[in-house]
């Protein structure tokens, strides 16, 4: 996908170093994820879970990334599939959507989440995402961009913390192409 001087392409081996340094910025400036045991930021973005993954190029500079995972927590997985009356290997969890906060407000993120709802439809999965509820930035666009709040889980993090997360359906969920067949889910 190509927008203006932005495009998006999957995410490759050699990404990695300059996404974990955005995801290290996304952290000190966004407190994003508020669980980041070992300030293991390749463990973020290389999920075993993760389905696929592209990045956000502008000028020959990665300025964000999204990935497709097979599941999400549990709590979330549970209720979306009593939600939606769907089994677990239907989703498509858009997940680790980061922006460099540096280039924000110009459309990466809304290009990476479609990218990412668009890949799951071409899966015949339908998309969903979760995101805790502090992060007010993150819920506006996802409602901006006609994701449907199905409700809230609460999630008991290892550290003990307990957080509320909003679960979301993508507009597409309902619309979702059943001639697609459907992806052997990884383990989560």
């Amino acid at each position: 996908m190509h927008t203006g001087l932005m495009h998006i392409r999957p995410r490759e081996e050699h990404d990695f170093g300059h996404l974990e340094t955005i995801a290290r910025a996304v952290h000190n400036s966004d407190g994003y994820p508020l669980y980041m045991p070992d300030d293991d930021f390749r463990g973020l973005l290389d999920s075993p879970d993760a389905i696929a993954a592209w990045v956000a190029v502008a000028n020959g500079d990665l300025i964000g990334q999204v990935s497709l995972h097979s599941c999400s927590s549990p709590e979330v997985n549970a209720f979306i599939v009593d939600q939606l009356g769907l089994t677990e290997d239907r989703l498509g969890v858009v997940a680790r959507l980061i922006v460099d906060p540096s280039r924000r407000r110009a459309g990466v993120a809304r290009a990476l989440l479609d990218t990412a709802e668009q890949a799951a439809i071409d899966r015949g999965l339908t998309p969903i995402l979760d995101v805790v509820d502090q992060f007010a930035p993150a819920i506006a666009l996802y409602e901006r961009q006609g994701w449907t709040r199905m409700g809230t889980v609460s999630i008991d993090l290892p550290d003990a913390t307990t957080i509320n997360e909003h679960v979301y359906v993508a507009p597409s969920g309902s619309r979702r192409r059943s001639d697609v067949p459907v992806v052997p889910a990884l383990g989560c």
